[in-house]
């Protein structure tokens, strides 16, 4: 309720009219900060890489709007505000750092896996569970999906 949000598509109308941040560079946080733009006055993507990792019609899409401002080579160092977000903090690659007003921030990095729960048989890759195409596992009743 103060003005961070992991989830544009929850937290969206919030923001209708304001400034905002999304902080992410593939296909989520390109999505999102497309249909932000279409609330929004103005919608920064920033992105810490000097190139967005997401889909080239995303990302065509998205240097189509001109509310919408990319900013590579960047990562975000600490949030500021008093009850809600005044501005984000973010480092350049050449260490120097720049600050931006805005009324919200969205953060779309990624996610991590929640596999803790799984039974130790299946097999993980960094959490995530790994399967052949069919979707089996070697635990009968469990298997992957997307």
């Amino acid at each position: 309720g103060h003005g961070v949000s992991y989830c544009a598509p929850c937290d969206a109308n919030f923001c209708r009219g304001k400034t905002v941040a999304v902080v992410g560079g593939g296909d989520t946080a390109v999505s999102d900060a497309i249909a932000l733009a279409g609330l929004c006055r103005a919608v920064y993507l920033l992105h810490r890489r000097d190139v967005l990792r997401a889909q080239y019609s995303l990302v065509r899409q998205a240097h189509a709007l001109p509310n919408l401002k990319m900013i590579f080579s960047v990562s975000p160092v600490r949030i500021e505000g008093g009850q809600k977000v005044e501005r984000i903090v973010l480092r350049r690659a050449g260490g120097s750092e720049l600050a931006l007003p805005v009324d919200g921030v969205f953060v779309a990095i990624g996610v991590i896996p929640n596999s803790q729960r799984l039974p130790p048989s299946l097999p993980t890759d960094g959490g995530y569970l790994e399967a052949p195409e069919s979707g089996v596992t070697p635990v009968p009743g469990v298997f992957v999906a997307g």
